[in-house]
């Protein structure tokens, strides 16, 4: 369960279960692919930099830890709507900063990124 919140935590999201309870992820937009397996979104965060959370388990994780289950990708883009694919094993974002498309590139699950060519 992915915990999309515009806003900051008001304590009524997400819903109280039997088990662990998934961890808010706090953006702007969002855009969510699945690959081998593993869930990744992509999103503007509230400070407008882009970011990778990795899951594989439909975003039920109870933390996100920088570095072991989300990534910054860039430090600023534009609060614009994201795309994303996988292409050859590779993952690919493209976001937009100063109104010109970026194009962001991770051959390992999004532990790292390389802008790319566009």
């Amino acid at each position: 369960m992915i915990g999309y919140n515009t806003n900051a935590y008001n304590g009524a999201y997400p819903p109280a279960g039997a088990g662990t309870e998934a961890a808010i992820i706090d953006a702007k937009k969002l855009f969510v692919i699945q690959e081998d397996g593993l869930w990744y979104a992509f999103v503007v965060t509230l400070g407008n930099w882009l970011a990778c959370y990795r899951s594989s388990n439909n975003f039920d994780d109870p933390t996100w830890i920088p570095d072991k289950n989300f990534w910054y990708i860039s430090g600023h883009v534009d609060d614009s709507q994201l795309s994303a694919y996988t292409h050859f094993g590779s993952l690919y974002v493209v976001a937009i900063n100063n109104g010109e498309d970026v194009l962001f590139k991770s051959e390992d699950r999004g532990q790292t990124w390389t802008q790319a060519v566009v």
